[in-house]
């Protein structure tokens, strides 16, 4: 498959119902998903519908979606990253969501193996320069778990201004955003 994006080190392509194995090894790991919502992980059976949610999306988004993230090098795969509107659509009318309804995020989950080698970092900066220079985006947003300090450093060495704490449907997060650099898109 054709890449949607490459940097000198990844390939980020569309994720397809095949990916469900390696997907579901990654939301399967309790150290993975440690600071994702409650912590819970996921089922073989609740993996394959997030991809089926996720190839909607990205048909329904066109330009926005969730990506797998591949070692160009050695070919492994690595994890995913994300643009994508920070709400899923299903809840905008929640209550819950709604001041962070209409933000567009950057995100990341990568296999335990792989962390730590700076593949977070080079996959969320291609989207950001993708979303600001092709998109056309103003901000992009992340939100983290406080205690999630190797995603707080991705997000710092990304440029990215910590907005402070915030409940995100009774989790609480902290608020990163980064504003469209005139100079950068030069």
């Amino acid at each position: 498959m054709k890449p949607f994006l490459e940097t000198l080190r990844l390939e980020l392509a569309s994720f397809t119902l095949d990916d469900i194995d390696r997907l579901a090894r990654l939301d399967g790991d309790p150290e993975v998903m440690r600071y994702i919502a409650d912590g819970s992980t996921k089922t073989r059976e609740q993996t394959r519908e997030g991809i089926e949610r996720t190839l909607r999306y990205c048909r329904e988004h066109p330009g926005l979606g969730i990506w797998s993230v591949v070692e160009r090098d050695s070919g492994a795969w690595t994890g995913w990253a994300s643009l994508k509107h920070l709400v899923p659509p299903r809840l905008w009318n929640d209550p819950k969501y709604e001041s962070w309804k209409d933000k567009i995020e950057v995100g990341y989950r990568l296999l335990r193996e792989h962390w730590g080698k700076g593949i977070a970092t080079v996959a969320a900066r291609a989207l950001l320069e993708y979303g600001f220079r092709t998109l056309g985006l103003e901000r992009i947003h992340a939100i983290v778990h406080p205690r999630n300090a190797a995603s707080v450093r991705v997000l710092e060495k990304l440029g990215m201004q910590k907005l402070g704490s915030a409940d995100y449907g009774g989790f609480e997060v902290l608020h990163y955003q980064r504003n469209r650099d005139r100079s950068e898109l030069s």
